[in-house]
């Protein structure tokens, strides 16, 4: 595998993690959630 389509492969991985942390908190609020489930 090439470095730059690794690190790009990197890049995006991290996009999604905040996206669904983002994603997550949203569904928390607009369910009246406080618990953490982590």
């Amino acid at each position: 595998m090439s470095q730059q389509l690794y690190s790009t492969l990197l890049v995006l991985g991290e996009l999604l993690s905040k996206a669904l942390d983002r994603i997550d908190e949203l569904e928390k609020k607009a369910s009246g959630q406080t618990a953490d489930k982590r």
